[in-house]
């Protein structure tokens, strides 16, 4: 299955790389980071019914799974 990225969606993903590379003082860190995030879209577009629904705050149909890292970010799809 297909996913694509909404605008904001790629300046949330480029907002987290330089809050993370720019907390850590390490780009390594962020761009481990943006990875797991990014695959975690594409295993939700395998598996679409893993993870969390999401309907009541990110609309019908979403949903979403955790990522770890310095933060805690979600993969909504």
């Amino acid at each position: 299955m297909v996913h694509r990225l909404a605008p904001e969606a790629r300046t949330d993903l480029d907002d987290i790389a330089y809050y993370t590379a720019t907390e850590s003082g390490n780009i390594g860190i962020a761009e481990r980071l943006i990875s797991a995030i990014t695959e975690r879209f594409y295993l939700l577009s395998e598996y679409p019914f893993l993870g969390r629904a999401r309907d009541a705050d990110l609309g019908g149909g979403r949903r979403s799974y955790a990522v770890g890292g310095l933060r805690h970010y979600l993969s909504a799809g």
